[in-house]
């Protein structure tokens, strides 16, 4: 769609329909193609950024076949060779701005089993080309003015990182003089603090830099002792960065060592006009921690959020989310610890604050002016929230569920009424391995306040939310649950008036619905549905209940969601989700043990089984494109054998020759 200098295209349009349509009528037209400025790709339901390669770049003439293209935005973007080569051009010659986010499941996908060769070759290249990219970025050709950059990849993260650090040790050793000559604006989701020490000395115009660390202010792998003797050297930025005017940091604190860091910053940037501070701490595991532990006020602020000299700083802002065990101060005494305070009553734009205690969570929030605060008071039928607060700008609601949660909801359309997303977490107590996806939740919360909240309930009932309907929520986001949440899941999927997207878990969970809970599943619930998202057990191995469970796919598909577009499916292992493995008797064990290594043997030495797998992925596709009329784009995140690479790929191609694919050991897309 043209929108004055913008184009993107429609979510859910087909392949086919741009590649009959929509290109050649933007490609036939000068006009069009001088005119537009800025173009967004997302790949979160097409392979729409696979065309950069081909359709914004012309190899022959070696340009841009948008002349005046000045903007680019990619999302849910995969790091392949070819996008690289054509970002590289981009950037040396045609853009001032990019946003270039990565898909998370890049990396994560690549998970270490089955061949570890073969993996570790994936991930080597991955790596290859993603430093590459960052050497044309970092580097006196780019001739960006904005970019914004995340290139968070979890368990891989400190590997991506640390080629912008063999980076910056090459350059410095071969020339004091490479730069950005351009670059103003920098917007970076990062995980490790030495990726910003790295990156300071290749930005010396920088204006403005805003900083997201996606856990907290990580000194790994580096220790402790390193951070202090960092810290003893008194650095200072001004010479680095000096025409920097404003800094923005959002980010968790630990600990006394990551507050310690944090001071050293804002020293080396004392030169500022303009500071942003977002902190928050850790309230899943009890903390001893002598400076979170002290009081949240004036003094705090001072000591541990502004630089020890203040030169040049005009505007100061600040949200502080703290856990307390117990109050120390009444919101009065905080409050006016800032009008009393030198420094702050100086500046008296610094002094109008706001302090809430939030019971329910055990936090207190303080902040500065520009930020709203949330309030919200749980009685036996209502929640009582202040109109001093406004949820009016909040989209994303998280809920974590005890059993269910009804205050919120039957208040829902009025307290959140430009909501379009609801995440619920369907346990009250999640910590091991779902620790991280929790912290990063939180993190989304407090990083954009007046977008995201939070919300925790305890001990509700689940009728109550029989007859509750949500107006303008289009989503919902499930995560794990240990159980069959039959009734609760049905009632839940029932209430928005017209769901659009589901991220559920397991996909079992419907058919559990289905099953029991069938009365309490609004009807046509599911009918309005284009995205959805979930697992599917593997179909090579497990009992043979699990095993064919795949087989009901497109069969509730095409019953229940009559109208999808999107499907993303998550495999332990190979991408046809029909299994072709011969049921064993559960009561021979040995019998079974001996045919099921015969099995997997053959998955990857016979040919006969590649071939049959070929066969039945070939039908699952045909089957699922038959059966959804309105269907476009298909993404399986699994694990399959090198061996069968070429031959899915050959049979992609011959079956769908009009459609855009993408095929490797981790991932299998299918844009039609």
């Amino acid at each position: 769609m043209l929108n004055r200098s913008t184009f993107f295209i429609e979510p859910g349009l087909s392949y086919e329909k741009c590649q009959k349509i929509l290109f050649p009528l933007i490609s036939q037209s000068s006009l069009l193609l001088s005119s537009i400025r800025r173009i967004h790709l997302d790949g979160t339901n097409s392979s729409s950024f696979d065309l950069i390669n081909e359709r914004l770049y012309d190899n022959e003439r070696k340009s841009c076949r948008f002349s005046n293209l000045k903007s680019l935005i990619l999302t849910r973007c995969l790091l392949i060779e070819s996008l690289t080569d054509t970002l590289s051009f981009l950037i040396k010659y045609q853009l001032d701005e990019l946003t270039l986010i990565f898909d998370k499941q890049m990396i994560y996908s690549l998970r270490c089993t089955g061949d570890m060769s073969t993996m570790e070759f994936e991930k080597e290249k991955l790596i290859k080309i993603f430093q590459e990219l960052i050497e044309i970025i970092f580097s006196n050709q780019c001739q960006l003015t904005s970019l914004k950059l995340d290139f968070v990849y979890e368990n891989y993260s400190l590997k991506f990182h640390q080629c912008l650090k063999s980076h910056s040790s090459n350059l410095i050793s071969i020339s004091n003089q490479i730069f950005c000559p351009k670059l103003r604006y920098l917007h970076l989701h990062i995980q490790y603090t030495f990726i910003l020490e790295n990156l300071i000395d290749y930005v010396p115009f920088l204006e403005e830099l805003s900083l997201i660390f996606h856990r907290s202010l990580e000194i790994h792998p580096r220790s402790p002792l390193d951070i202090k003797t960092l810290i003893e050297t008194n650095g200072n930025w001004f010479k680095k960065v000096s025409k920097l005017k404003y800094f923005s940091l959002k980010s968790v604190l630990r600990d006394n060592v990551e507050f310690a860091y944090l001071k050293w910053l804002l020293n080396n940037l004392n030169h500022i006009e303009k500071l942003s501070i977002h902190l928050q701490s850790l309230n899943d595991f009890k903390t001893n921690e002598i400076i979170w532990n002290s009081i949240i006020d004036a003094n705090f602020i001072y000591k541990y959020c502004l630089p020890d000299e203040i030169i040049h700083l005009k505007q100061f802002h600040f949200y502080i989310i703290s856990n307390y065990e117990s109050i120390k101060k009444t919101t009065e005494e905080i409050i006016h610890s800032f009008r009393i305070h030198p420094v702050f009553l100086i500046n008296h734009q610094w002094t109008n604050v706001k302090c809430l205690f939030d019971p329910i969570l055990s936090y207190q929030h303080l902040c500065s002016s520009p930020y709203s605060i949330y309030e919200r008071k749980f009685t036996h039928n209502s929640i009582h929230v202040p109109k001093l607060f406004n949820y009016t700008n909040i989209r994303y609601v998280w809920f974590d569920f005890d059993s269910s949660d009804h205050l919120c909801l039957e208040q829902f359309n009025e307290l959140f009424p430009n909501s379009f997303c609801i995440k619920v977490n369907m346990e009250q107590m999640f910590y091991s391995r779902r620790y991280s996806d929790l912290l990063h939740s939180r993190l989304a919360v407090y990083y954009n306040i007046q977008s995201y909240l939070l919300i925790k309930s305890t001990n509700i009932e689940p009728y109550r939310l029989t007859h509750n309907q949500l107006h303008n929520v289009t989503r919902l986001d499930f995560y794990p649950y240990t159980g069959r949440p039959s009734e609760l899941l049905a009632r839940l999927i029932s209430m928005p008036i017209q769901l659009k997207s589901l991220r559920i878990q397991k996909f079992e969970w419907l058919i559990h619905m289905i099953q029991y809970a069938s009365n309490e599943l609004k009807q046509n619930a599911l009918n309005n549905v284009e995205y959805v998202e979930f697992s599917i057990p593997s179909c090579n191995m497990g009992s043979n209940e699990r095993l064919h469970i795949g087989k009901n796919l497109v069969p509730f598909l095409s019953i229940y969601m009559p109208h999808l577009r999107t499907l993303r499916l998550w495999r332990p292992d190979d991408f046809p989700w029909t299994s072709i493995r011969p049921m064993y008797t559960p009561n021979r064990v040995c019998f079974s043990q001996t045919m099921m290594l015969r099995w997997f043997q053959s998955l990857r030495k016979s040919v006969d089984s590649i071939n049959q797998h070929v066969f039945v992925f070939q039908q699952d596709l045909n089957e699922l494109i038959e059966q959804l009329d309105k269907f476009v784009f298909l993404e399986i995140l699994g694990e399959i054998y090198k061996e069968k690479l070429e031959p899915y790929r050959s049979m992609v191609q011959r079956n769908f020759p009009n459609s855009r694919s993408h095929v490797d050991i981790s991932r299998f897309r299918l844009w039609i």
